[in-house]
């Protein structure tokens, strides 16, 4: 015959080997879980706090940049580009450069489209460019210097098209397609 006392410590590891399957091994999985969303939470807390760091450096860098410099800026990126600046500084270029100033016109840019996010279809807050059309007259060495200048002016001018043909005297006449830039979309008056 078993002894009373067998059957109830076997009822009782029976009772605990339940206990511990419903309850203790639920109670492990679930810590388990929250230690995994602890350290995911850690890993993206560490991640906010570098970019939060490198944009409390730009901004610092931001806020120590001279005044001059964010003058520069602007005139290198202007908001808007004006009709009537940018052919007078062209006409200031080519007097300093010697060359003789034929014409400059403002031809709109033809096909331009903003460019759009694709995920969001939001259009992007992109350069808009701007067509500027020169004709001069000179020496090779007027127009070499010329472009030296044009390249060291406060604009961002990209020359999309020269023609340059030679004239009677020796002397060039150079058409050019020059391209300037806005940071914002504001439409020229001519």
């Amino acid at each position: 015959m078993i002894p009373k006392g067998l059957f109830t410590q076997i009822g009782m590891v029976i009772i605990s080997v339940a206990i511990i399957i419903t309850y203790v091994k639920p109670a492990f999985s679930d810590i388990g879980e929250v230690q995994s969303q602890i350290e995911a939470y850690q890993k993206q807390n560490e991640q906010v706090e570098a970019v939060n760091q490198k944009l409390r450096t730009l901004v610092s860098r931001m806020d120590n940049t001279p005044t001059r410099d964010e003058e520069r800026l602007y005139t290198y990126m202007p908001d808007s580009v004006d009709s009537i600046h940018i052919p007078r500084d062209l006409y200031l270029i080519v007097k300093q450069a010697g060359l003789l100033y034929r014409d400059v016109t403002y031809a709109k840019v033809q096909n331009y489209r903003v460019p759009t996010d694709p995920r969001t279809g939001q259009p992007l807050n992109m350069p808009k460019p701007h067509s500027f059309s020169l004709s001069v007259e000179g020496t090779y060495n007027q127009v070499k210097t010329f472009l030296t200048l044009l390249e060291q002016n406060n604009y961002p001018f990209e020359i999309h098209d020269l023609s340059i043909k030679r004239i009677d005297g020796g002397f060039l006449s150079a058409d050019f397609e020059i391209m300037t830039y806005e940071y914002m979309s504001s439409e020229i008056s001519s």
